[in-house]
């Protein structure tokens, strides 16, 4: 994520009309919104007055081990991130976004300490990361739930999660295929989309493959903890086979077959690896 520079050059006057957003999200975009924001109740001064007046219960989308995100008032394709110790406010910048065609939930702005990102649409592709930590007595039913959400999801969602996998491994950026909270299952439109502060490639070696797709989809940490396997079963193998023909249609690198990771996913699913290619 490179920061471009203080965007003083785009400056926010807070005006009175609806707010009106497009699909090409960008920090220009975003600035638009801003700029349209109808201010009848609360006047606000100035983007980070925004922020503060939306951290509030009632626009929490989730949160991790790092950081937590908000609905903004008023703005509906943009989302803010800020860190689990508090929003500190500052100037704004401009972050260059290495995949403008692309919606990863990546950041177009940093504004303070804060981010603004580009909104997803879905549910979290498994158990939200407080009910996680705290073993709440729901994250069963809530991961049975998703499991089969996921595998009623048409070969083409599968083919456009594998293709967009495809399109970060061409400027060598890793997504944490292991926290299925960077997933999101929309079921409405069919997707599978990534909610990712991407890395770099740690080595020469890695890849986003068809275990980044199993791995996040199957959230293979918790399927030592699913009891009477019996029921669930058949929709994990569905599952791992839409992951695999999705990969092999839009080439990408095959996953060594050797990873404890990967046969552990495949031998608890009961899938044969000869039929994993």
């Amino acid at each position: 994520m490179q920061i471009l520079s203080n965007a003083s050059i785009y400056p926010i006057y807070f005006g009175n009309r609806s707010v009106s957003t497009n699909k090409d999200l960008s920090f220009e975009d975003f600035i638009k919104c801003c700029n349209a924001i109808d201010t009848s109740n609360t006047r606000l001064n100035n983007i980070n007055g925004l922020i503060s007046k939306s951290l509030i219960p009632v626009n929490h989308l989730g949160s991790g081990t790092q950081q937590t995100a908000y609905s903004l008032n008023n703005i509906e394709n943009y989302v803010v991130k800020i860190p689990n110790d508090g929003f500190r406010p500052g100037d704004i910048k401009k972050v260059e976004d290495e995949f403008p065609k692309i919606n990863l939930g990546q950041a177009v702005a940093i504004i303070g300490n804060a981010k603004i990102c580009k909104k997803q649409k879905g549910i979290i592709s498994s158990i939200p990361y407080r009910d996680r930590i705290t073993g709440s007595k729901n994250n069963l039913n809530t991961y049975l739930s998703h499991i089969k959400r996921t595998a009623g999801l048409n070969q083409a969602a599968y083919d456009d999660f594998a293709l967009t996998l495809s399109e970060l491994n061409k400027k060598e950026m890793l997504f944490d295929c292991f926290n299925p909270n960077n997933v999101l299952i929309d079921e409405s439109d069919q997707k599978i989309n990534i909610v990712d502060d991407l890395t770099d490639f740690p080595s020469d070696d890695d890849s986003n493959n068809a275990l980044s797709m199993i791995a996040s989809l199957l959230d293979i940490r918790y399927m030592a903890q699913v009891p009477n396997r019996e029921e669930i079963i058949p929709y994990w193998q569905k599952i791992i086979n839409k992951c695999n023909i999705a990969a092999n249609k839009v080439n990408l690198p095959a996953p060594n077959k050797d990873l404890s990771s990967l046969k552990y996913a495949l031998k608890t699913a009961e899938f044969e690896q000869e039929r994993f290619s």
